[in-house]
């Protein structure tokens, strides 16, 4: 039934051992668990039979489950790259190369061309671009396919490992909304040719306190105004 339902991710390798003196019990093995089927359908990879004595302890036997095993590891399921970072240390690490790099490359050439600089919508729209597309892919679907770590290791003797729960539906899911939190409020485009400098330093302002936080940490930014 395990077979049949199928499992996530990719299909797993299957070898029947059986332990009988004639090898006709090993087909009637693949034909009750209909593994030919089960390979067509790609909800396993492949499959092999090996018949050992009834005695265990006979040398033949050993030698056949050694074939088996080793035919076992050559078609084994590749182990999906995987590492491991701090929610800072990703977020950090994926504005560095698809926000901070790309402004600043843009706003380089912007004014080594002699253009006006990029328009606060533009950075903000970046940057929201940019935070959509980290929840996307922290809390991908397929995140949930992975069995990492193995259940049997205890986080108390194993710390440096994230918990079972890491790509549970629920946890993803918080995971998506934590970072969409971080999207800034949309710029208000309203400046059309010349415009008096005190009001965009009035909207500036304006902006700033829609951010999250406490006044007094918005202190840098106000006075970039001044």
């Amino acid at each position: 039934m395990v077979l049949a339902n199928g499992a996530q991710g990719s299909p797993v390798p299957i070898l029947c051992v059986v332990s009988d003196t004639d090898a006709a019990v090993a087909e009637r093995w693949v034909f009750h668990l209909n593994l030919e089927l089960l390979t067509k359908e790609k909800k396993i990879a492949a499959w092999k039979t090996v018949v050992i004595p009834l005695d265990v302890a006979d040398p033949i036997a050993s030698e056949r489950l050694k074939e088996g095993l080793a035919w076992l590891v050559s078609h084994r399921v590749r182990v999906p790259s995987i590492a491991c970072d701090s929610l800072q240390e990703y977020l950090d690490s994926g504005l560095s190369k698809f926000f901070s790099t790309n402004v600043q490359q843009l706003a380089k050439m912007r004014r080594e061309s002699g253009q006006f600089p990029l328009a606060p919508s533009a950075i903000v729209g970046l940057f929201n671009a940019v935070i959509s597309h980290l929840a996307m892919v922290a809390s991908s679907d397929s995140l949930m396919k992975i069995s990492w770590p193995p259940p049997e290791f205890d986080r108390t003797q194993h710390p440096d490992l994230p918990s079972p729960e890491w790509n549970t539906s629920e946890t993803l899911t918080d995971l998506r909304s934590l970072i969409h939190c971080l999207q800034l409020p949309q710029w208000p485009v309203r400046y059309q040719g010349e415009c008096d400098w005190s009001a965009v330093c009035q909207d500036c302002i304006n902006y700033v306190a829609l951010l999250p936080g406490h006044f007094s940490d918005k202190a840098p930014l106000l006075s970039r105004y001044w």
